[in-house]
Parts: C-alpha cells; sequence; structure tokens
C-alpha cells in the first residue's frame, strides 16, 4: 500500500485526486515499490516562483520541482520519497509551446518529479536519456487517463 498526498495550494481545480494517485501508483509500480509515501501540491507560478527561487536560486516560475527525502528512517513501515510542487500556470503554457494538451503535460509533469523522487537524473529533455525515455513510455501507457 503506497500513500499519495494530493494538495492544492490555493488553487481551484477540476484535477481529481484519485487520477493523480493513479498516475504515481502506475509510475511507483513500474518500479516494484510498494509502502511508499510522496507528497504532490499543485500550485500557481507565483507560489512555485518562491520556492524555485529558495531552492535552485532561480528566480523564475518552473512547471516541476521535486525535493527527494535525503534521510529516510530505515525502520519506518512507510517510506517517505519525497515532495513535488507543480505549477499548473507553467505547466498550462508548456502544453502550448509544445504542442501537447495540457492533460498530457500535466501527467508528464508528474511523472516526472517521481522519477527525479526514486533516483533517476537526466542532463537535457532528449529521449536519449533514459530518464526521459522511460518518462515518455509511461506517459504513452497513461493515455487514457484524464486529469483535466
Amino acid at each position: 500500500m503506497n500513500i499519495i498526498d494530493v494538495s492544492f495550494a490555493g488553487l481551484e481545480t477540476e484535477i481529481e485526486k484519485s487520477r493523480v494517485e493513479e498516475i504515481c501508483e502506475e509510475v511507483l509500480a513500474y518500479h516494484s515499490l510498494n509502502k511508499t509515501e510522496l507528497s504532490i501540491v499543485f500550485c500557481d507560478d507565483k507560489f512555485i516562483r518562491v520556492l524555485n527561487k529558495n531552492y535552485r536560486n532561480i528566480n523564475e516560475p518552473t512547471d516541476v520541482l521535486s525535493f527527494e527525502t535525503i534521510h529516510p528512517a530505515a525502520d519506518e513501515k512507510i517510506h517517505h520519497i519525497g515532495d513535488i510542487v507543480i505549477s499548473l500556470d507553467t505547466v498550462i503554457r508548456g502544453s502550448k509551446e509544445y504542442g501537447v494538451e495540457p492533460n498530457e503535460e500535466l501527467k508528464r509533469c508528474i511523472i516526472h518529479g517521481i522519477l527525479h523522487l526514486i533516483g533517476y537524473n537526466h542532463t537535457n529533455d532528449s529521449v536519449d536519456q533514459e530518464m526521459i525515455s522511460l518518462q515518455e513510455k509511461i506517459v504513452n501507457k497513461l493515455r487514457r487517463v484524464r486529469l483535466l
């Protein structure tokens, strides 16, 4: 059993928590992760800009930030892997820029954030990168899931 905590930082949205949880469960199952906990906060550009400035010294909004748990307790029954913050404003702008539906771009950001939490990294956004290739594989597998 996994614990997925989904919240909305001052946003009114039609996103269903159960569908976000479904996407998270798919990524965790792909990696045979069980008894895992993570949180996802959906926010606006103003909210994520502050975090991006404080943690990455970049004073602009971004689509997704991942905060991996540094030293998880070894004796815990549930392993907290970290927190993900996603700006819906940037996701919508990104979907227009990349020519994809906002629904697809949002799924991509959720998957991307989780992959970072479980240890994947990338140097660019090329599908030649293992993380990006895996991300796109999972996005394609979850085509039927509607978030927006």
